[in-house]
């Protein structure tokens, strides 16, 4: 997830004011001062509404002018980025590379495109037209009738989808952009008024008008909000995604708005997606250029906190950055948010136990989970005798709690898990609990998308042979249909043999990323092959892999003298997370203050063990020789595993 925004800081200065005393607090008034020179524009907007008589739009009026403060929109050169950005995009095919281009074209525009508050320039004819095409929309066309008024100032009314989008009229220009046949859709009975229609249609769409959707967590230029140059680019962040996806389908009319997760709770990054109000009260996950509404999306991803984002701002959060003066942790990308974690899950309102003599200095503390570079806070509580309660907190998670000693934010509670009933279980709290040994297989947990290979890995074999031919080859190991992400086999070998074999079996196919032997001293066997594709099998690399089909045995590894096998080790296509051998790995501990080093280990087979390490403690694996997913866990001794918090 690449977060497009604005520093925090920033909305200290322009929320000051805003700091909700009464339930009186007029704020148009005061987005009327403090939009200075601006003000007569939004006097106009006002007056414009008034003058109508429609007691919704002059309402719709004033919750978008009061609600304006903080938002910002991309001003300057925007339009020849994007031009230039179409012509690389367009001569560079889908490679990824063009995105280091479009970061290169980015430093050329440094200056000339920037971010700016909407209150200080936005135009009253620009705001009065979209106003009238929102409400028109929602009164008059099929998708958005079901609204309540309120609903409709969220999820339609708004003049952009994003603090990053330029302020262009994106309702007409882009209105026939990927429409499909929806004006058609009420010629069945069931579709009239039904956004789920209107959906699946578009984003039918949109999905095959890019060649496949690619997240991209790292910087790649400005962000395109052109609908028609965007579908060039060959991967996006996917908030890109999801915000190009609400400028296309609110231009039509159709209510959707945008879900995130600041921090997944089970894994790197967060994420974002689109959801829409059902016609049955309910909210409804989907993704732009991705899947449609009710295909299982991270269904099986657990969440510590989800938050909809909305025009209107968060009052509690503007509390927390007035308390702070702007100082606080990253948690969300900006105060424009609702939480929304128990739409999605059961949640629990925890109360944690400070650590013993912790002394604050701010009631405020922040619960983390662990994240892309340490302890990642989601959300905030306060204080109180030794204890701080969080709200809406998302179950079977391990969470951790910050919090400002002598002005420094220290960790100030023990890890803790909160099972799927919202129990507290504090992890590592109890000293001096004896030592622990245990074996690890991977470095990161294994998600469905690895799973979801399966269909691929079926068994496999290894035959050796004393010459090229293999007349006389006897199969030396058979691999398991299971345990598919890596493991080792025990070779039945009688006679030594020189060339070897990787064939499939059970006539499925069987893709293999690494093979590694070794000889009856437990000491690794050089092997080469005599094919490119088979070389991917002993490249070292676990990225890559080799498919074997018995109908088409292809390729001979040769170890250049005959041996004698102990056992074979492999590592299946996947991705990249098991433990590779040559490969150096650290194994850190929480002490209750930080991460203590255990152990640095170069690994001597697809396994790691680690020995004599304090026991029941919450633990840290690093693959320090290559990737990025590393991850905390525990040990179970009960049952002999290792479980990943």
């Amino acid at each position: 997830m690449q977060r497009i925004f604005i520093a925090t800081v920033e909305y200290i200065i322009v929320f000051a004011s805003l700091y909700v005393t009464s339930c009186s607090y007029d704020r148009v008034s005061e987005a009327l001062h403090m939009a200075g020179e601006n003000r007569g524009e939004l006097e106009h907007i006002l007056e414009y509404f008034e003058q109508t008589g429609d007691k919704e739009k002059i309402a719709a009026s004033r919750f978008l002018i009061g609600n304006m403060p903080g938002h910002k929109s991309m001003r300057g050169s925007y339009e020849a980025y994007w031009y230039d950005a179409d012509r690389i995009l367009s001569a560079s095919g889908e490679s990824l590379s063009v995105l280091d281009s479009l970061e290169n074209l980015k430093a050329k525009y440094d200056g000339l495109i920037y971010y700016d508050f909407d209150l200080k320039y936005i135009s009253a004819d620009y705001l009065i037209h979209d106003i009238e095409t929102a409400f028109d929309q929602w009164r008059n066309g099929e998708w958005a009738r079901h609204l309540s008024f309120d609903e409709f100032c969220e999820w339609l009314l708004p003049y952009t989808c994003s603090d990053s989008q330029p302020l262009m009229n994106w309702r007409d220009s882009i209105s026939d952009f990927a429409k499909g046949y929806i004006d058609h859709l009420n010629e069945c009975d069931e579709y009239i008024g039904n956004p789920r229609a209107a959906i699946v249609r578009v984003n039918n769409k949109l999905i095959p008008m890019i060649s496949e959707q690619k997240w991209i967590h790292s910087g790649h230029g400005y962000p395109i909000y052109n609908p028609s140059i965007f579908v060039k680019l060959p991967g996006a962040s996917c908030n890109e995604y999801m915000i190009n996806g609400m400028l296309i389908m609110r231009s039509k009319g159709i209510p959707i708005g945008m879900d995130y997760t600041p921090q997944f709770a089970d894994r790197m990054y967060g994420h974002y997606w689109n959801v829409y109000p059902n016609l049955r009260g309910r909210k409804t996950m989907f993704t732009s250029f991705g899947v449609n509404p009710d295909y299982p999306h991270y269904t099986h991803t657990t969440f510590a906190k989800i938050v909809r984002q909305t025009y209107s701002s968060n009052n509690e959060y503007l509390k927390l950055l007035r308390r702070h003066n702007g100082d606080i942790p990253h948690m969300y990308d900006s105060p424009f948010f609702k939480d929304v974690t128990d739409e999605y899950q059961e949640t629990t309102d925890v109360c944690v136990e400070l650590m013993k003599g912790m002394r604050l200095s701010s009631r405020d503390a922040f619960i983390c989970v662990f994240g892309d570079d340490g302890w990642e806070p989601v959300s905030w509580g306060k204080a109180r005798f030794g204890k701080v309660k969080f709200l809406n907190m998302g179950r079977r998670t391990t969470y951790l709690v910050l919090g400002y000693v002598g002005g420094v934010l220290k960790p100030v509670s023990y890890p803790f898990f909160l099972d799927d009933f919202g129990r507290v279980s504090y992890i590592g709290k109890e000293e001096n609990l004896g030592r622990a040994s245990f074996t690890l297989y991977r470095k990161y947990p294994m998600f469905q998308h690895v799973m979801l290979v399966q269909s691929s890995l079926h068994g496999g074999l290894i035959i050796g042979a004393d010459d090229r031919s293999f007349k006389n080859a006897d199969t030396v190991c058979v691999f398991p249909e299971w345990q598919i992400t890596s493991g080792k086999v025990t070779a039945k070998q009688k006679y030594p043999h020189r060339y070897w074999r990787f064939l499939s079996n059970m006539g499925l196919r069987s893709d293999m990323a690494e093979l590694f032997f070794y000889d009856n001293a437990c000491s690794r066997v050089k092997i080469s092959a005599d094919s490119d594709s088979l070389s991917y099998v002993i490249d070292g690399d676990p990225l890559t892999y080799y498919s074997a089909y018995l109908e088409e045995p292809s390729g001979v590894l040769d170890t250049g003298e005959p041996v004698i096998l102990d056992h074979v080790s492999y590592i299946r296509r996947g991705d990249g997370n098991a433990i590779v051998p040559g490969d150096l790995y650290r194994v850190s501990w929480w002490n209750g203050k930080g991460w203590t080093e255990h152990c640095e280990s170069v690994a001597n087979d697809v396994e790691l063990q680690i020995e004599d390490i304090p026991a029941n403690k919450l633990y840290f694996v690093e693959g320090l020789s290559r990737g990025v997913q590393n991850r905390t866990f525990i040990y179970e001794k009960k049952v002999g595993r290792v479980v990943w918090r």
